[in-house]
């Protein structure tokens, strides 16, 4: 049976195990996958091999069997495109007893993407000329400068508005000081002035009679603010 894959594929292959054209039975064998440019060659010299459990499964299907051969990139990586043979040996566990359950060649075809990612830039869309492209990057860089010295002056005159206010609140608790201290002067101002309207009814307020031999003078009269009347004297005082 042939195989065909491309140099550094993942690629699981199904090879049908048969001896002496017979389906072959794997149970209780180990198989081993050897691919090599040359049957003659040693098997130190094998591009790759397998094993099972390593790289090689088996299954059964309407009493034919298979191996599962599961390749990987490394096994073909550095390996030149062209035609390879392969085989599949079988050895019993106990007996030690080999067999060749399969032949055939592989052909290994160079892919035209070598590695398993870009290598070359992908655009999506039509790319912006370079002219452009630097019209609009100093276009960018204008908007960033112009947006931060808005920022910086957002900041400054709110730091403004911080001491203006701060000020203001400092103007109003004196302005509040004031106030209060104008209060207390003027009913300081009331008290002293109603002290010296009672000592002013304490003093003389009238000469009743003044003649070259005596006066008489009233002292603290009862002074009646609804009255044009004369005061009621509570004291009358004659001088000779």
């Amino acid at each position: 049976m042939n195989l065909s894959q491309y140099i550094g594929e993942s690629r699981s292959h199904r090879v049908k195990l048969t001896l002496d054209g017979q389906p072959f039975n794997p149970a209780e064998h180990t198989l081993v996958f050897t691919a090599k440019w040359s049957p003659e060659e040693a098997d130190t010299e094998a591009i790759f091999q397998k094993q099972s459990y390593l790289g090689i499964t088996t299954e059964s299907s309407s009493g034919a069997f298979f191996a599962n051969i599961s390749i990987v990139p490394a096994d073909t990586s550095d390996d030149l495109p062209g035609e390879n043979h392969y085989d599949i040996r079988a050895l019993h566990n106990t007996t030690g007893v080999t067999r060749i359950v399969a032949t055939g060649r592989l052909l290994l075809r160079q892919p035209i993407t070598r590695e398993p990612h870009v290598s070359t830039p992908v655009h999506t869309e039509q790319p912006i000329a370079p002219d452009v492209a630097l019209a609009q990057m100093h276009a960018g860089i204008a908007a960033a400068q112009l947006a931060q010295s808005l920022a910086e002056d957002a900041a400054q005159t709110a730091q403004t508005a911080q001491t203006e206010a701060s000020s203001s609140a400092t103007t109003a608790r004196q302005q509040a000081e004031i106030a209060v201290e104008s209060a207390s002067i003027a009913a300081s101002a009331a008290e002293t002035a109603t002290t010296a309207a009672e000592l002013a009814c304490q003093m003389p307020i009238a000469l009743l009679r003044q003649d070259a031999v005596s006066a008489t003078i009233i002292f603290g009269a009862s002074l009646n603010p609804r009255s044009s009347e004369v005061p009621y004297p509570s004291l009358i005082l004659t001088l000779p």
